[in-house]
């Protein structure tokens, strides 16, 4: 990537540019400084933030400040005139009001995984200065960065659904480390985006858990996404994390990082660990169907049409649970199952015949 401006032009959104950065694998911390916040903005990148928090030793930070000219816009809406603090009263009042629609609530799902686990997500809110003294904190500016890589992003934006994609914004893009890491010292003043990202969150108040308890979980989306988490059904597949302790019975499993979703047979009493997805049937259903549905090029079209936008270095996908979850496997005659399952039982004995690793590497035309 190279400098430039970022206007939320058509080519240049800055949700657009965001999503380019996080697919650099060495990007480990997320730093976010914002005037305000909202769930649509959370939206936005929710799926591309949710696979970047699922690699071992990343982490979100979100800064919260005032933007005064946003409290005057917002003051002279009528539905939050009896509200007193900024912004916790005002984003509890967006959030109760906001509508209940599937982006909005993968947006809900994702504060609620990650907000009880303080190493991957935390939210501060920024009021005073280091003299004690009541400040705006009209700042804007987005900050990644990892071993031997930075990206710095200040300008107009918010961390919010107009600010990242509809409003008329001007960021700009820095990328060069040394300006982004830059510390002031005696001779040399400059002060970089992650020292000064760093003052103020030292100076600010975390706010992770009031948010959590007191306006997300209550809110009516929150009910809502939290009643469908409690119910764990997927399909006819239960997604479970890696290491699972199930291993006794037939299962498909699939790999986690991918170029396209290439799903295995796991035959009974057959350990696989490492980066490994174990889908365990819930309710009776045959195996061998599922497998040709899920590798399938018409899955896998499917699959890269949503998820694109999410694959890492390399042009891989690293799948996450939600991900896998949404693979629909359709309903079918018994017929067409049985049909399907034995176009999947030639394969993988074709597979065996030449002596190849019993899988299913293979999508049908």
């Amino acid at each position: 990537m190279t400098n430039t401006l970022i206007d939320n032009s058509e080519n240049l959104k800055l949700v657009n540019i965001i999503k380019e950065i996080l697919e650099e694998g060495k990007i480990s911390q997320i730093d976010i400084a914002t005037g305000y916040w909202d769930i649509p903005g959370t939206a936005l990148l929710a799926d591309a933030l949710d696979t970047f928090l699922e690699k071992d030793g990343c982490r979100l930070r979100i800064l919260i400040g005032k933007d005064p000219y946003l409290f005057v816009e917002y003051n002279k809406n009528p539905k939050y005139k009896d509200q007193k603090s900024w912004p916790e009263d005002y984003i509890r009042t967006d959030i109760n009001d906001i509508e209940v629609k599937d982006d909005y609530e993968n947006a809900v799902s994702f504060l609620l995984k990650y907000l009880e686990k303080k190493d991957k997500l935390e939210i501060r809110i920024f009021k005073r200065n280091a003299d004690d003294e009541s400040q705006f904190l009209h700042s804007k500016c987005y900050v990644f960065y990892g071993k031997g890589i930075a990206y710095g992003i200040i300008g107009s934006s918010n961390f919010t659904g107009n600010g990242l994609s509809g409003n008329a914004e001007l960021n700009y893009l820095e990328t060069v480390p040394q300006i982004i890491t830059a510390k002031p010292d005696t001779v040399n003043l400059s002060k970089g985006h992650i020292e000064w990202f760093k003052e103020k969150w030292e100076l600010s108040d975390d706010w992770s858990q009031e948010f959590l308890e007191q306006i997300l979980r209550p809110s009516k989306i929150g009910k809502k996404v939290q009643e469908k988490l409690k119910e764990v059904k997927q399909n006819d597949l239960i997604v479970l994390s890696p290491f699972a302790d199930i291993f006794k019975q037939e299962m498909i499993i699939l790999p986690r990082t991918v170029e396209y979703l290439q799903a295995m047979l796991k035959e009974k009493d057959i350990v696989c660990l490492d980066r490994i997805y174990y889908l365990i049937p819930k309710n009776k259903i045959n195996l061998k169907f599922a497998l040709g549905v899920i590798n399938s090029k018409l899955t896998n079209f499917w699959f890269e049409f949503y998820y694109k936008t999410t694959k890492v270095s390399g042009n891989y996908f690293d799948l996450n649970g939600k991900q896998i979850g949404s693979i629909l496997i359709p309903e079918a005659s018994q017929e067409q199952k049985e049909q399907i399952a034995d176009l999947v039982d030639k394969i993988l004995a074709a597979k065996q015949a030449t002596a190849l690793p019993i899988q299913a590497n293979w999508r049908w035309k």
